[in-house]
């Protein structure tokens, strides 16, 4: 299926919490609600395997941002270098300031919203959705391990999420299956057979798409106003 071709493309600077990122804005004219991406320990701008899941959104008429959560002194100075779980948690303040900043924006800030994670970003993804449950109305954790995101937090979470990894990602997987017995709310674990930890070449990435495409089709389609 083809993207529409009335799509807006633009990037743009979000106020978080006072620190200025900046973010690809994927925007059909029909959207009706928007999925903020986002990975750990990389730009995912510039990651091939996101702008193929902004461009299989579209096709469902969902609006992405991909956020770029670090300044440029921070990659520059390796700041978001350091202990993990100070990690997740500076990486879900900012994100959540980031989700807060975005009604700023007339063009999507009535979107409904949900998120995408990558690795360590999954779990700040986590920590954003139950500090925004009101905002944040599904979730995707790609190759991610939301058990460091905390036991509370897994306990918290009432957003529907779906957790991707690789059938051969051993270590995430079983962080993954650790995770879903703290979890109360609406949960899948969808196991990619092949995958390794990294589900960003074919045939696995046009899998994810899929499936990342699907869980936010059925799940901010539904999402009362």
């Amino acid at each position: 299926m083809d993207i529409p071709t009335t799509v807006h493309r633009r990037t743009i600077i979000i106020n978080a919490g006072g620190m200025l990122i900046e973010a690809d804005l994927t925007l059909p004219e029909e959207a009706f609600s928007m999925v903020v991406m986002f990975g750990g320990i990389e730009n995912a701008r510039y990651e091939e395997d996101f702008l193929q899941l902004a461009g299989a959104l579209a096709v469902e008429n969902i609006a992405t941002l991909i956020v770029d959560p670090y300044t440029p002194e921070e990659w520059t100075h390796e700041d978001h270098a350091g202990d993990v779980y100070e990690r997740i948690a500076r990486l879900g303040t900012r994100m959540t300031a980031a989700v807060d900043g975005l009604v700023e924006d007339s063009d999507i800030g009535g979107c409904h919203l949900g998120l995408l994670g990558r690795e360590i970003g999954a779990a700040a993804g986590l920590k954003v959705a139950t500090a925004r449950p009101n905002r944040i109305h599904a979730v995707v954790s790609v190759s991610g391990r939301p058990d460091l995101a905390g036991r509370q937090t897994l306990r918290q979470l009432r957003a529907p999420t779906l957790l991707i990894v690789g059938e051969h990602d051993h270590v995430v997987l079983d962080a993954n299956r650790h995770a879903i017995g703290f979890m109360n709310g609406r949960y899948q674990l969808a196991v990619v057979s092949g995958g390794t930890h990294r589900l960003n070449h074919s045939p696995y990435s046009e899998q994810v798409a899929l499936s990342v495409s699907n869980w936010f089709h059925e799940h901010l389609e539904r999402t009362p106003e």
